[in-house]
């Protein structure tokens, strides 16, 4: 299905027991998709299919012999995917006038991460509306190598009427120096930049657009068509809280407060 991750693990044998090269050409896949020989016969498909990318696909996997390059055998795997379903009354936010504003407990769907871990459901008492979620206290929210679309992700749904670069701002609270990131992305594909949001510390519950990297880098968003699209949030320091989500085409607005009403939904 659109914007669930697809992973499995393959592998291969040699009658002389040596260890075969593993290899998968993935350039049919849209989004990021990517294998890992891991050099001991067995190798691993990362993928989640974007938003907007029903159909089927055919993935040729191929292993090669350790001695002789010129001997190979291959495996044809054809995925599905399936359109994701909007429900309605599951939060599908409605954007007006190039503005939505969400309330970081009204997501429409969650992925565990490699180890199990989702963001969870709090009521702090600094929350605007029902509560807000916090990436769990010692959860290991990064593989070993670092940032992929195998961390935790909530996603929430905006059905979009105008088109256009929006801008992220994000309400939250993070109670230290490495309690206070997490990565944006849009329709189940990380943000281009490769850069992860930052929520400083220690200001309180407070309103941040700030971006890893040189003073004045933010978040943008491109909305290339009206419909539904995702906006993704996967986690990558424990602790951190996320109250409330604006998206605005108005590159001058600074929310403050608690910030504008959040926007209907269905």
């Amino acid at each position: 299905m659109e914007e669930q991750a697809l992973d499995f693990t393959v592998t291969a044998t040699d009658a002389d027991s040596t260890v075969p090269t593993l290899s998968a050409d993935v350039s049919g896949l849209p989004g990021n998709p990517s294998f890992s020989d891991w050099g001991d016969g067995s190798g691993r498909l990362n993928w989640t299919p974007p938003l907007n990318s029903p159909g089927t696909y055919t993935l040729v996997i191929r292993a090669t012999d350790a001695v002789d390059s010129s001997l190979y055998s291959e495996q044809t795997v054809t995925i599905t995917v399936e359109t994701i379903p909007v429900t309605t009354g599951n939060f599908v936010y409605q954007e007006s006038a190039g503005l939505v504003v969400m309330e970081g407990e009204h997501y429409i769907n969650q992925e565990q991460s490699f180890e199990n871990y989702n963001w969870e459901l709090i009521t702090p008492a600094e929350a605007v509306g029902e509560g807000a979620i916090v990436a769990p206290a010692g959860a290991s929210v990064s593989p070993p190598n670092g940032f992929t679309t195998d961390n935790a992700r909530v996603d929430y749904a905006i059905d979009f009427t105008q088109t256009g670069t929006y801008y992220l701002w994000i309400r939250g609270y993070a109670p230290n120096s490495t309690s206070r990131t997490f990565y944006p992305g849009m329709d189940g594909i990380p943000h281009s930049s490769g850069k992860y949001f930052v929520i400083p510390p220690p200001n309180g519950w407070s309103w941040s657009n700030v971006r890893q990297g040189s003073a004045g880098n933010v978040f943008t968003f491109e909305v290339s068509s009206p419909g539904v699209h995702h906006l993704n949030l996967w986690m990558r320091e424990s602790d951190v809280i996320i109250d409330r989500i604006l998206l605005t085409t108005d590159s001058s607005f600074v929310p403050n407060g608690n910030g504008p009403e959040e926007s209907q939904y269905e």
